[in-house]
């Protein structure tokens, strides 16, 4: 399998640095010929220095943010079997012209063989931007203006599914709405394990990992795993296309999609990012601050093959 999360080596410029911290410690010990060769002999260092990165390869400088979850996801909520999210998202209400095939071909064939991580709640689909630029904007080569396009058209198509407000109604333009840098070149990557495919089937979990998190300490906790990646504008759209019964009432675990943010005004930095919420009868799109304890949300993400 392809290994899709960054993966620093000790030859490169990080990995020198480490190895000259570990370098440094040794000459300063200033050991003879016998001790050095009872340090090098010492079982147990190759765990030791494993420990050290598990233990700090992720910061803690928002944890202090995390409150308990208030809700857990609605009663109502069952999540879709693969093929019916297919299904759904087939619907003549919404993308009709989608090829289910790769997608089932690869559930049927590969996903089962993967080993996911224990937060993985079961598999979801997402769309690349490529499906909906390829049926929708095929002139379009702007990779900012596709993802832009595509989110306005997944948020038309669930507004029509269900009693939906999208607070940022006309807002979503290059300007004032991307893709965190970060994320693209993780989700090409993901893209890339399936190939030439309408729909991605990723592992994944609907917030329940993250419940209580700001979306900065979210994306702290999974900046330490390196398998985990955040859901975005699309993929929440898409997933909630595909699983109807996950929005239904005011006290549920509301969803962040930190992959995205947004500049909320002329003058302001890209400084929040997406939420779907259900409240006031009605599954709601909007925009909110990445920090600060909340405890009625918490983070997609979704699971990179390794």
């Amino acid at each position: 399998m392809v290994t899709l999360a960054p993966s620093v080596t000790h030859s490169d410029d990080k990995g020198r640095k480490f190895m000259d911290i570990v370098g440094t410690a040794y000459d300063k010990a200033k050991l003879p010929e016998d001790e050095a060769q009872n340090v090098n002999d010492a079982p147990g260092l190759a765990e030791v220095v494993a420990g050290f990165i598990a233990d700090n390869r992720s910061s803690n400088k928002y944890k202090k943010e995390e409150v308990k979850p208030r809700w857990p996801y609605p009663a109502s909520y069952k999540r879709e079997a693969i093929e019916r999210q297919i299904d759904i998202l087939r619907s003549a209400a919404n993308f009709p012209f989608i090829d289910p095939d790769p997608a089932i071909k690869y559930y049927r064939e590969v996903y089962g063989s993967l080993r996911q991580p224990e937060w993985v709640e079961g598999p979801f689909i997402i769309m690349p931007t490529s499906t909906l630029a390829k049926h929708f904007f095929p002139e379009i080569t702007d990779v900012a203006d596709q993802h832009c396009r595509a989110v306005n058209i997944g948020i038309e198509k669930l507004g029509a599914s269900r009693p939906f407000h999208n607070w940022r109604a006309g807002e979503i333009t290059t300007d004032r709405f991307r893709r965190k840098a970060r994320y693209v070149p993780m989700y090409d990557r993901l893209y890339a394990t399936q190939p030439n495919s309408d729909l991605i089937v990723v592992g994944g979990q609907y917030g329940k990992f993250h419940g209580g998190q700001p979306m900065r300490r979210a994306l702290e906790r999974m900046q330490g795993q390196v398998s985990e990646l955040p859901a975005g504008a699309l993929e929440g759209v898409v997933m909630a296309l595909a699983n109807p019964t996950r929005y239904s009432k005011w006290e549920e675990l509301d969803t962040d999609l930190p992959a995205d943010e947004f500049r909320p005004g002329d003058e302001a930095g890209f400084s929040v990012s997406p939420y779907l919420s259900f409240g006031g009868d009605r599954l709601r799109f909007g925009m909110r601050g990445v920090g600060g304890p909340l405890e009625r949300y918490g983070s997609v993400s979704v699971s990179v093959p390794q």
